[in-house]
């Protein structure tokens, strides 16, 4: 083992690490954009994804050939001491200085930080919550407005106004001002105080509005509401209105965006919330249904083995059974093929059947690509920490050992090729019905159910053979190839019996909701 590699690896690592925290919040906070877990999912995420990248880029420049480089720039007398390139150090280097600044490469790093934001919801869920609030009618009671009432006062605002009709300029001031004057004390409010200084330059500027605008009387707003002669041809009657709106949309954003980072459950949200006059936002279901109660189970079992793998690595020299690895590699591989398969149709026009107006293959052909080099990565990354003699460092600290693992990823190529098929096979079948969800045959799901199965199956197969016929086949795998197809085929049967039917539930359109008549406020 190289004890300076080790060093390297380990120091390469804490660099990436510390840049990738960093860089997931530029070139501003998204935290009060998102809620708590969906925010540390996507950075977490994001995080594990440049590390990912370093252990291949550290390993690959590890075991550059240099005399080939040293051939190439024609340098002749080159010293024992930098044979070999500290690949760890270099790849940590590239990650936070080159890719991030060098044209046409950052576009790589900005799409991979805009993925898993995407994940996280960054900054679509405090501007769906700021939608929300701005559309919720405002419910005081008289415990609230006693407590209002000297900012309203400040602001020289009647509580009694908020009685007038909800499309009102009277109405939609007071409202305005109401909101304003809840959000004034949370400058000294615990958890609230820290979000008010992070934010203080957009604070001040609200309160700086609300001093400008203060003093609109009555008289003038009822004005505006019901005689379009009042003030006719004058900028003030076109630019109130304006401004009103454009204060209250700032003003929701910023309580959206401290509601966001404050409260941390959906219930202290809805807590919180209802505090503020706006009760019912944000509710979430009282129950998890059976579907969502498996992915969960199958998230925890996942992490458990996981933890269990990288805690054996560390502890046992011996290296891991192939049964052992393969039993966390494959579920791995194909939540990515399935994550794949339906990401796409999101945000590529090409993949989007609705957009193209028929079944996007090129966009099923674009899915599968990722997914097998999405696999390529991961069964490089397995076999480098786990397929050796020696812990994680030991692994991490052999030259030659990326070299050796590479040439067996790429001879066992056909394994890529079953990954793209199955991807394609998923892709395919997320868009059956797709034009209207709603009238899907009952038999659809059994149907799909039963034609990924086989098709994984025949997938299975067919790339046994095929790795027998190129001598890339383990040993006795052509023993245990009914064992191999059975699997294919329950995993085929999972993913047909829950993927295709659930984009379709998601894509299907929700009813209306009843309309029920504004709450007005108790005063």
């Amino acid at each position: 083992m190289n004890r300076t590699l080790v060093l390297q690896w380990i120091l390469g690592g804490v660099v990436v690490w510390l840049y990738a925290l960093d860089r997931f919040d530029k070139p501003g906070p998204t935290r009060p954009t998102t809620t708590f877990v969906r925010y540390w999912m996507a950075r977490i995420g994001y995080v594990f994804s440049m590390l990912a990248l370093f252990l291949v880029l550290g390993g690959a420049f590890t075991d550059l050939d240099l005399d080939a480089v040293w051939k190439f720039l024609r340098v002749e007398a080159v010293t024992d001491e930098v044979e070999q390139m500290p690949g760890p150090l270099f790849a940590a280097l590239v990650l936070t200085s080159l890719l991030p600044h060098f044209p046409y490469l950052n576009r790589i790093d900005d799409a991979v930080k805009r993925w898993f934001q995407r994940i996280g919801n960054i900054p679509f869920e405090a501007r769906e919550l700021s939608g929300r609030i701005a559309a919720t009618p405002l419910v005081l009671y008289p415990d609230s407005i006693e407590r209002l009432r000297p900012t309203l006062a400040e602001l020289q605002v009647d509580e009694r106004w908020l009685l007038a009709p909800q499309s009102s300029l009277l109405h939609r001031w007071a409202r305005t001002a109401v909101l304003y004057a809840s959000i004034r004390p949370w400058s000294q409010m615990a958890g609230y105080a820290r979000y008010v200084d992070e934010q203080k330059a957009g604070f001040a500027a609200l309160g700086e509005r609300f001093e400008t605008m203060s003093g609109l009387d009555e008289k003038t707003l009822r004005a505006i509401d019901s005689d379009p002669q009042f003030l006719a041809g004058q900028p003030l009657r076109r630019r109130l209105p304006r401004d009103i709106d454009e204060l209250e949309q700032r003003l929701c954003d910023f309580v959206a965006g401290g509601v966001l980072q404050v409260e941390l459950s959906p219930r202290q949200r809805q807590a919180a919330l209802a505090r503020l006059g706006f009760p019912g936002i944000g509710q979430s279901r009282p129950v998890l249904d059976v579907h969502e109660v498996f992915l969960i189970a199958g998230l925890i079992f996942f992490g458990m083995l996981l933890i269990t793998l990288v805690a054996r690595r560390f502890v046992s020299p011996v290296p891991l059974a192939p049964n052992l690895r393969v039993l966390v590699m494959v579920p791995m591989i194909y939540a990515i093929a399935v994550v794949l398969a339906i990401y796409p149709k999101a945000v590529w026009a090409f993949a989007d059947i609705h957009r193209v107006g028929f079944r996007p293959v090129a966009g099923y052909c674009a899915s599968g690509a990722l997914a097998a080099a999405a696999a390529f990565v991961v069964s490089l990354l397995f076999r480098y920490v786990f397929e050796y003699p020696g812990n994680l460092l030991e692994a991490l600290g052999s030259p030659g050992r990326f070299r050796d693992v590479f040439a067996v990823t790429i001879e066992r190529w056909p394994w890529l090729l079953m990954v793209f098929f199955a991807t394609v096979a998923i892709a395919w079948t997320a868009d059956d019905y797709a034009a209207e969800p709603a009238k899907a045959p009952r038999w659809l799901r059994a149907a799909e159910t039963v034609g990924l199965a086989l098709a994984f199956a025949l997938l299975q197969w067919m790339i046994v053979e095929l790795l027998i016929a190129v001598g890339a086949a383990p040993p006795r795998m052509s023993a245990r190839v009914p064992t191999m197809a059975a699997t294919s085929l329950l995993i085929g049967a999972t993913i047909g019996w829950f993927v295709p039917h659930l984009y379709r539930r998601k894509a299907a359109p929700r009813p209306a909701a009843a309309t029920v008549p504004a709450v007005q406020p108790a005063v």
